[in-house]
């Protein structure tokens, strides 16, 4: 793996740079096991997504301006 396979070219008004309000509202990306698709959901849209068994993968990761 190369530092340069992390070079890509990006709009950075897509960055978040601070907390959305009100904290629910924060978006989420959900994949369908079954099916692989993709669907843009919220936080509050949680418990109705959630089944017993799936996964909930949470990045905690912040962005650090270069």
């Amino acid at each position: 793996m190369q530092l340069s396979d992390f070079r890509f070219p990006f709009d950075p008004t897509l960055v978040a740079t601070h907390p959305v309000h009100p904290r629910d509202r924060a978006r989420l990306l959900v994949v369908s096991r079954g099916t692989g698709q993709f669907a843009h959901q919220h936080i509050q849209d949680l418990p109705d997504i959630l089944r017993p068994g799936d996964v909930l993968v949470v990045n905690d990761t912040k962005v650090i301006p270069a």
